[in-house]
């Protein structure tokens, strides 16, 4: 699978020291550029904790970001 900027989910630890590998995290530049810098034409809604934006990683992916 390839991601923008060669960045590809890493798995983060809990609080607990354990791991979440079903969670994919990315760096801030990949949703960035996947998102096209949030722009206000990839907005989907926006709910009580903010705006939700569309996105589309270099593999096609698509993805909703909440930010």
């Amino acid at each position: 699978m390839s991601y923008l900027n060669n960045d590809s989910p890493r798995e983060e630890e809990n609080h607990e020291g354990g791991e979440h590998p079903s969670i994919p995290f990315f760096s801030l530049g990949t949703v960035l550029a996947a998102t096209d810098n949030f722009s206000s034409d990839n907005k989907l809604g926006e709910g009580g904790f903010g705006p939700v934006h569309k996105g589309r990683l270099v593999n096609g992916l698509e993805i909703a970001v909440k930010s």
